[in-house]
């Protein structure tokens, strides 16, 4: 996965908050780390950076296969920016896609910017 440090870093020097996913059970909830119990409600969240496998040029999204992030990216506000992050050569043509399957709106790469 790409790494984020700078992004996190960048964040916070602005002040804004940056939630990180946490495996709870079967669901991701999100917090401020890993390690704190503190939860931030999903409705909370304005803008999602959401790390996978691959991407393909239709802004689908292939993980781990554990479904973690589709069922939470479900749950969030319907004017919520999902961008996918990756490394450019982990974005493909096609993949296949599941009903329950969440697309991006962009996705970055150290290349550029898809939409």
């Amino acid at each position: 996965e790409v790494p984020l440090d700078a992004v996190v870093h960048h964040s916070t020097a602005r002040g804004k908050r940056v939630l990180f996913p946490v495996v709870v059970g079967p669901e991701l909830e999100l917090g401020p780390d890993p390690a704190t119990p503190a939860r931030v409600p999903i409705h909370e969240v304005d803008l999602f950076l959401v790390p996978g496998q691959v991407f393909d040029r239709a802004l689908r999204r292939l993980g781990r296969g554990g479904g973690h992030y589709d069922r939470l990216l479900a749950r969030r506000r319907s004017d919520a920016t999902l961008v996918g992050i990756c490394y450019d050569d982990r974005v493909i043509e096609a993949l296949p896609e599941d009903p329950w399957d969440v697309r991006m709106h962009a996705v970055v790469t150290e290349r550029g910017v898809s939409r």
